[in-house]
């Protein structure tokens, strides 16, 4: 098994999915859970406006009931913008709303622990985009945070919801391909190319924990592990070949300090896994537990820290 990402395109350890909740609270068939995003009016909202909203309304059972940004002036904005009656100016106000069951953090990966912890605090369940943490530290103390409040989970490694990676799966765990001898997986993460957007700037940089290897390397790694199963002997190298990025809009040089080159290599034995919005949905009404929740993350997290050189 190889993985390589790189900056050539510029467009994009042993776990179980899913650990079981001491308690997970079930919700009823005729309220659906209510969501509350925590996005911010810069760099990662686009996650928020591209992938959450959509898929929360695609998603029959779900409501986006409340938004907060890092003002309630620019909350309103957004709630105006996306027609969500609730807005709030910090994640506190949002995760205290009685109309709030689900808290979806979209923000930069400096910010996640503090807001999770808000969350969870409040009780309510979080999704939490990936990374989960600013380094496997982070990542440990939100999953031991959602484990001694018994809070329901999930960490955002979506790629393994897609449906081409979810038919591949299929094959695999049928036995329609067979054997699977080796795999080779080639990919690109745009942002650490030659040039980087306006709004790109901070994942140039790698104490901001939004590096090539742990974003689209990270989902990369995560996909192919839910079709073929988790890695065994892995091996991660990481080769920085520049040390800074032109912007597109003012053509400066901005500093690089994250790597722009990442191989892998390992051992496959084969595995089936699943996860989406929908699934979590039925976690959530059933009492199960089999997305992957924050233990899966720093599991993931952990799979890639502890095998990691640099060059």
């Amino acid at each position: 098994m190889r993985l390589l990402c790189s900056d050539h395109e510029r467009e994009p350890g042993t776990l179980r999915v899913g650990s079981a909740h001491p308690v997970v609270p079930q919700l009823s068939e005729k309220r659906p859970p209510g969501a509350g995003l925590v996005s911010c009016p810069y760099g990662t909202r686009r996650a928020a406006e591209r992938s959450h909203l959509p898929a929360l309304r695609a998603v029959p059972g779900y409501e986006l009931r409340a938004l907060s940004a890092s003002s309630r002036q620019s909350a309103e904005r957004s709630g105006q913008k996306h027609g969500v009656s609730r807005a709030f100016g910090t994640a506190a106000e949002l995760a205290a709303c009685d109309e709030v069951d689900l808290v979806v953090v979209a923000v930069k990966v400096p910010h996640h622990r503090e807001l999770v912890r808000t969350a969870l605090s409040a009780g309510r369940s979080v999704l939490c985009e990936w990374p989960l943490g600013n380094g496997l530290a982070e990542a440990e103390d939100m999953a031991r945070s959602a484990r001694g409040r018994a809070v329901p989970t999930v960490v955002g490694l979506q790629a393994r919801s897609h449906p081409v990676l979810a038919y591949a799966r299929h094959l695999v765990a049928d036995g329609y391909v067979g054997e699977v001898l080796s795999t080779t997986v080639v990919g690109s993460g745009g942002a650490w190319g030659a040039t980087v957007g306006p709004g790109d700037h901070h994942v140039l940089d790698a104490a901001n924990g939004a590096t090539l290897l742990t974003v689209p390397f990270g989902h990369a790694l995560d996909g192919l592990a839910s079709v073929l199963g988790e890695p065994e002997e892995l091996r991660i190298r990481q080769v920085s070949r520049r040390t800074s990025a032109v912007d597109t809009e003012s053509g400066r040089p901005v500093p690089m300090t994250a790597a722009d080159q990442v191989v892998a290599s390992g051992r496959l034995p084969g595995g089936a896994v699943a996860h989406a919005y929908r699934q979590f949905l039925d976690d959530l009404r059933e009492g199960t537990s089999r997305v992957p929740d924050f233990a899966h993350g720093v599991a993931r997290h952990r799979s890639i820290a502890s095998v990691t050189t640099a060059a």
